[in-house]
């Protein structure tokens, strides 16, 4: 667990975006087996809420998906047959989720930039999920009224994200998801903290969020 956890806090605490693409490169075909293992409680209890509203969706995004372990958890374990799309800026870790046969349509290599706004149609998806990427130097923290563009009205947005980050990152993403949410673009339907690790006791560091956009 010490060095899963180093890896990740390298790449989560990096300067730059080339600085943590460069690390997740280095660290690709080791990532999944890094965590083989671990009960990472904050990101399974995140898979689990993707799981369980999948069931009402036939088409997904997943944005920051890395090496496919989200959408390996949906086919897996949830049963999930719809159309599933992976979206990440790393190619090495999308060729690792390619390797899987999880009957992915599209693996789309993209750096997620401050607007937001993501090289697929707008309103194309039933579902999009982001778990663990809105971190700073991975999807900046003024994405997400950009990114929820691509889900159709009435469709989910399900996010988990840390919630001690270094400098603002969290107060800025909390002021543009409230904006959406004042606008009526978004109205959240479900909402949990967790700690990190089982029988861990700290305070909890991770929020997952349901949205639906209106």
């Amino acid at each position: 667990m010490e060095t899963c956890s180093k890896k990740a806090n390298k790449a989560i605490f990096c300067r730059s975006l080339e600085e943590s693409q460069k690390h997740y490169s280095e660290w690709s075909s080791s990532y999944d087996n890094s965590y083989s293992g671990i009960n990472i409680v904050s990101v399974m209890k995140s898979f689990e809420t993707c799981g369980k509203y999948a069931k009402e969706v036939s088409s997904i995004l997943d944005v920051g998906a890395g090496t496919g372990r989200l959408g390996g958890h949906l086919r897996n374990h949830h049963g999930y047959e719809g159309t599933l799309d992976i979206l990440d800026a790393n190619m090495d870790l999308l060729m690792q989720a390619e390797k899987k046969g999880l009957n992915i349509r599209n693996i789309i290599r993209h750096a997620v930039t401050e607007s937001g706004e993501l090289p697929v149609q707008d309103e194309s998806y039933d579902m999009i999920t982001c778990v663990g990427a809105f971190v700073p130097n991975h999807i900046p923290a003024t994405a997400l009224p950009g990114i929820i563009k691509a889900v159709k009205r009435g469709g989910l947005i399900v996010v988990g994200i840390r919630k001690t980050t270094i400098d603002a990152y969290r107060a800025i993403f909390d002021a543009n998801l409230q904006m959406l949410l004042d606008q009526g673009e978004l109205r959240k339907i479900y909402e949990e903290d967790y700690t990190p690790y089982k029988n861990f006791d700290s305070s909890p560091i991770f929020t997952a969020f349901v949205f639906k956009r209106l």
